[in-house]
């Protein structure tokens, strides 16, 4: 499932819900779970994310419904939304042990 949440993100792009815009809203949630696993370099969702991920995935998704994919990039909310996304570590962030290495040494 998805991060965030349809309503937040329609609330953050227009300010106001609209059902109608559900099914968009569900999509553009999709592609910013996927974002945000991608740069934490994990491969399943996060049981429950804490409330740094869901922010972070309300503000991408908000950009992606709110703008054409031409100017998705440009958005103040997709800025807004990737430095969230370059704040998110694991020190901070009691959900998921990315960014955690183990190097191995050759004997």
């Amino acid at each position: 499932m998805p991060y965030g949440s349809n309503s937040e993100a329609q609330v953050i792009a227009y300010g106001a819900t609209n059902a109608d815009l559900d099914l968009i809203s569900e999509s553009a949630r999709k592609v910013a779970t996927a974002t945000i696993n991608a740069h934490l370099d994990i491969s399943e969702e996060i049981d429950s994310p804490s409330q740094q991920v869901e922010t972070c995935c309300n503000t991408l998704s908000a950009a992606i419904i709110s703008t054409s994919p031409e100017a998705t990039a440009k958005s103040a909310l997709w800025v807004a939304g990737m430095e969230m996304l370059e704040k998110l570590r694991g020190d901070d962030i009691t959900d998921a042990n990315w960014g955690i290495t183990i190097p191995v040494d050759r004997f």
